[in-house]
């Protein structure tokens, strides 16, 4: 008998109606930079083309306003000025962080990390707005295109295991006090 996929459901990084739908009834989240990003890749690729078409066209300024063309040895440099954009779209389509029922895995440009959830400690919030799993031996591992946003989105994905920061901090997720309930604020007169 076939196995059957993981269903999965897909969380980017920006901030549209479409990250907003339940995670509820999947086996997995995927949080990953958006598609929209390769935009950027493509104007950055315009850009780099100004400074990389001497150089492969053979019509590099080389020598105080001589126009004699670099030798074929230095037209690698225009071909490796190309390869920058290309680098930063793999790494947009590859780098994402996946939660599941059996922990986390964090996918990078060269590899991948799993994180067990017995192996994991909790979250530490950067200054930066990263996150960062913290494993029981206190090594820390950076959570590609997770922020502090997406953290309410990551505990309902982690099936509670991870505490839902974000609600924390704003309060709603912590009791009131004994002494004090959100009713018992002094009013203003008008």
């Amino acid at each position: 008998m076939r196995a059957s996929r993981p269903r999965t459901r897909t969380v980017t990084t920006d901030h549209t109606a479409d990250t907003e739908v339940p995670l509820g009834g999947v086996d997995q989240v995927v949080f990953k930079h958006p598609a929209i990003s390769l935009l950027g890749v493509a104007l950055f690729t315009l850009c780099l083309a100004t400074v990389a078409g001497p150089w492969l066209m053979g019509r590099a300024i080389v020598d105080h306003g001589s126009s004699t063309g670099p030798s074929s040895g230095e037209q690698w440099i225009g071909w490796l000025i190309l390869i920058l954009p290309l680098v930063a779209a793999a790494w947009l389509l590859r780098v994402r962080t996946v939660v599941g029922a059996g922990g986390i895995r964090i996918v990078r440009l060269t590899g991948s990390t799993s994180i067990d959830w017995l192996d994991l400690s909790g979250l530490r919030l950067a200054k930066s707005g990263a996150v960062y799993a913290v494993r029981t031996d206190r090594t820390e591992v950076r959570l590609p295109a997770v922020t502090f946003g997406q953290l309410s989105r990551m505990s309902v994905a982690s099936g509670g295991r991870i505490p839902d920061l974000a609600a924390d901090v704003a309060g709603t997720n912590s009791p009131a006090p004994d002494d004090q309930t959100a009713d018992s604020q002094p009013s203003s007169s008008r």
